[in-house]
């Protein structure tokens, strides 16, 4: 939905897929995006799931973090803003009777298990209640009833761990995240993964299961952070030929020795022809387009190739 003509307003699902060029023919002479993001309360707000919201909360954490990489690398993005339009409480044991407050307000204009909002000035056991005129006006009639500290009103029906909407901190203090692209600074002060290199020096292989070693360049200390990269080999055509391995280059240490990784490849039964190239690639998994972080060539010359399988 467009705001303006400088402004534009979109969900994550329209664009989480998007691919550079697409990003900047839909965005195009846009000042100022909206992106809403919905996954924790697409997950909390329905009992068969609202179990994972803990998941759901960490997922969030991982799309915004591609998200923002994706506005710069594709827009050139400057100023981003993060924030939430409300927190929310969950509570993994059975609620009990005292945790319910009975609810005795007829002709409600909106309400759930945390808020009521009626004209009439209802005194209820275990609740506040406060005018709307510091929003609607001083003429409005309208009162926000509701339940002190995390207790909830009685309403028929599962799904009560989960709730927002009422006066808790949890539900009204929300974060807000500034973040500035300052393309001005030098880059040897903006943050930037660890590198990890391929150590083994040969570049054939002879037998099916192979190891091979790599050393994260550097440790992990200020503007150096972690990276996950998923390896595996692959022919010409880039069909997959050996099972995967994953390296988490996290370490903090000092000592080359403990940023070592040796990893075991078992390439799948097939015939190899040594005329030809294959490759070891190194695939970031953090990153939405550019996946491959290195891709180093072989030459696959088996002696022997028999049926095991892996």
């Amino acid at each position: 939905m467009n705001y303006s003509r400088d402004a534009l307003a979109i969900t994550y699902n329209d664009i989480k897929d998007m691919k550079r060029a697409e990003y900047k023919e839909k965005f195009a002479g846009k000042k100022l995006i909206y992106i809403y993001h919905n996954v924790i309360d697409a997950i909390g707000d329905h009992t068969a799931t609202e179990r994972e919201v803990f998941k759901a909360v960490e997922e969030a954490f991982a799309d915004l973090r591609l998200l923002v990489k994706s506005l710069i690398n594709h827009l050139s993005a400057t100023n981003i803003f993060i924030t939430a339009d409300h927190g929310f409480i969950y509570r993994r044991a059975e609620l009990k009777e005292a945790d319910k407050i009975p609810r005795r307000v007829e002709g409600a204009l909106d309400e759930n298990r945390r808020f009521v909002l009626t004209e009439d000035n209802e005194n209820i056991d275990g609740t506040l209640s406060f005018t709307m005129r510091y929003i609607l006006g001083k003429n409005t009639k309208l009162m926000a009833i509701v339940p002190r500290g995390v207790n909830i009103f009685k309403v028929q029906g599962a799904g009560a761990n989960y709730i927002h909407g009422g006066a808790s901190l949890q539900e009204i203090v929300i974060p807000v995240i500034k973040f500035k692209n300052d393309r001005s600074k030098s880059d040897a002060l903006s943050v930037k993964k660890v590198d990890v290199k391929l150590t083994s020096i040969f570049r054939k292989i002879t037998n099916r299961i192979t190891y091979l070693e790599f050393f994260q360049t550097e440790k992990v200390e200020n503007k150096r952070v972690p990276i996950r990269l998923k390896l595996y080999f692959t022919d010409e055509e880039d069909n997959k030929i050996s099972n995967e391995n994953i390296i988490i280059a996290d370490s903090r240490s000092a000592k080359p020795e403990e940023r070592t990784f040796r990893e075991k490849f078992t390439l799948r039964d097939l015939p190899y022809d040594k005329g030809k190239q294959y490759y070891l690639v190194m695939e970031d998994e953090e990153e939405t387009v550019e996946k491959v972080y290195q891709k180093i060539p072989f030459i696959v010359d088996l002696a022997i190739v028999d049926d095991f399988e892996f």
